[in-house]
């Protein structure tokens, strides 16, 4: 697979010299509202009540801030929450499972509020490691990031996985060959139509009339009298 983008990933050293260029992956990011991939479903819903809705929580006065992202990787989406421990700046992580997130969370809130720890858990029921394939139909790539910010939403086309820490689910290896597979088998890019060729056109192809034999390609000559 043939890589054009004007940043670096942290799969993308994989190819090393046995690149196929007949695959290309155009890898250009471009920033959009979630609302041209999400709808006629409203998935952001400002009412902290619902139950299908991705949200920040925490607070740095308390010590500890979460931030969700939805990641679509190949035909599947993935939740991850971007965890600062202290001031805003300090050192984050990204925890892709939602024990870990719920344990963090009651970390710093020894009675966390029980609607948000059963609202982390219906965000990853919904959306991690679930088939949202005609997502990626509509916008024709094999990753898409929506960063659930609580004053605009986002969705970021053919973002970079590295900063999300996306090798703890996928490491370089199988990134590579997975994104590979989902441009050249799903979305179809690369692949060329194979043209049919009549047996007729074979034979005047190998510079061959209709009239000679292969077996032969010479005619008997007549014996004189």
């Amino acid at each position: 697979m043939y890589i054009i983008s004007k940043f670096r990933d942290y799969y993308d050293g994989v190819a090393g010299s046995g690149i196929d260029k007949t695959i290309v992956y155009e890898r250009h990011k471009l920033e959009e509202k979630p609302d041209i991939l999400l709808k006629p479903e409203k998935f952001f819903n400002r009412n902290r009540y619902d139950s299908h809705e991705i949200y920040s929580t925490g607070s740095y006065e308390r010590g500890i801030n979460l931030h969700p992202y939805v990641i679509g990787f190949c035909g599947k989406t993935y939740v991850v929450y971007k965890v600062f421990e202290g001031t805003p700046g300090s050192t984050s992580e990204f925890l892709y499972n939602v024990d870990l997130v719920k344990d963090r969370y009651s970390k710093y809130y020894k009675r966390p509020e029980k609607h948000f720890t059963e609202r982390i858990q219906k965000t990853f029921d919904k959306w991690h490691d679930k088939d949202n394939s005609e997502m990626f139909f509509k916008l024709n790539v094999p990753i898409f990031v929506i960063d659930v910010n609580p004053r605009e939403e986002k969705l970021i086309i053919n973002d970079e996985l590295g900063q999300y820490q996306f090798y703890k689910l996928f490491d370089s290896y199988r990134a590579f060959q997975e994104v590979q597979m989902f441009i050249s088998g799903v979305l179809g890019v690369g692949n060329k139509p194979i043209i049919q060729i009549s047996d007729k056109d074979k034979i005047l192809g190998h510079g061959y009339d209709l009239k000679t034999s292969f077996r032969n390609p010479d005619p008997p000559k007549r014996k004189q009298k």
